[in-house]
């Protein structure tokens, strides 16, 4: 698609340079060429307008296909940041369970009352920063679906103006 792209432009700049040298010398003379010789050049630029669309028609497919992988690049980071929430609430839980363990040594007055004061604070802070970890990265996530839902929206109305390219 690209390759297409570079040969056009090429064609397009080409083809710009040599009708502006001979626009300017013998725009004159080619008025006065009776209309019934002019149908090879209306064909010529008939082609120039078809290559003109072309031209246009693969840009538009190269911001198509650049949105389509910025997609699946915010896809890929949306999944890695899913998978990061749960190993962080997986993590939470963890410590959760720790605390309540903590707190049953403590309700059953076994081992030392200060240590197990100092150990149940400890775990419900590592408890809280787990919690704080979650908000942010679900935050994270959620914004990530935003934006994905977001381009995913750029791209259908890109089909729907690459169709409609298409058809004129």
């Amino acid at each position: 698609m690209k390759k297409t792209l570079y040969i056009s432009l090429a064609f397009l700049m080409s083809l710009s340079l040599f009708t502006d040298c001979f626009a300017k010398k013998d725009i004159s003379l080619y008025s006065q060429v009776p209309a019934a010789m002019r149908s090879e050049v209306k064909e010529a630029e008939f082609d120039l307008e078809q290559a003109e669309a072309d031209v246009k028609l693969a840009e538009e497919r190269v911001k198509l296909s650049e949105m389509k992988k910025d997609l699946v690049a915010l896809g890929m980071k949306y999944a890695d940041t899913n998978k990061e929430l749960a190993k962080i609430l997986e993590k939470k839980a963890i410590l959760t369970i720790e605390v309540k363990k903590l707190e049953a040594i403590e309700k059953a007055s076994l081992g030392d009352k200060i240590d197990n004061i100092l150990n149940i604070a400890n775990f419900r802070a590592k408890e809280i920063d787990k919690e704080k970890d979650s908000i942010l990265t679900e935050a994270e996530a959620v914004t990530l679906d935003i934006k994905m839902n977001r381009l995913t929206k750029k791209i259908i109305d890109q089909e729907k103006k690459i169709k409609q390219s298409k058809k004129k």
